[in-house]
């Protein structure tokens, strides 16, 4: 190992130039056709993230989500694959993914034929509860709590937006 030697400034003369990473380079290549992503920080400045790919297994395209971190040294890690349910003759046109507080994502689905589906963190499928399956009001997906399952948040005409549990029941109630 060479003997670090400050130049006439005072830093160290064998580390090199010092590279930046140039803003949008890539920090990693996943195999597959893009379906959907998303990414949210957590309270360490941690970057966690899920990638929907169309992946072939022989001749039968499937639907992988792979889970990934980014910290703030640029350290990209890909924690997980999980298959998701859904088949490859249905057709997808808008897709959200969120994430809990320890970083597990679900996905809400929009069909092109028009109905909300959840994609839960196991993989699993869950038709929106009506009378929001169809609805063409804002909606979105959140967490009630920072294990919980997902919540839906929905957008009511002129009155504001309900959050109800994935089988349409009301929240339940927290604390007194």
């Amino acid at each position: 190992m060479p003997v670090a030697r400050p130049d006439a400034a005072g830093r160290d003369s064998t580390a090199g130039p010092r590279r930046r990473r140039r803003a949008g380079g890539t920090a990693a290549r996943l195999p597959g056709t893009f379906a959907a992503a998303g990414a949210a920080f957590d309270e360490n400045d941690v970057l966690h993230g899920a990638a929907f790919l169309w992946m072939r297994a022989g001749n039968e395209p499937r639907l992988e989500r792979v889970d990934w971190t980014l910290d703030s040294r640029d350290n990209f890690a890909e924690i997980g694959r999980q298959r998701v349910a859904w088949d490859f003759e249905r057709s997808m046109d808008d897709a959200r993914v969120r994430f809990n507080l320890e970083g597990t994502p679900a996905a809400l689905f929009h069909e092109n034929v028009g109905r909300w589906v959840v994609c839960m963190p196991d993989g699993d499928l869950k038709p929106v509860p009506a009378p929001y399956t169809e609805t063409r009001h804002p909606i979105d997906l959140g967490f009630y709590g920072a294990t919980d399952p997902p919540v839906l948040i929905v957008g009511r005409p002129l009155m504001g937006f309900d959050i109800r549990m994935l089988d349409g029941s009301p929240l339940p109630r927290r604390g007194g």
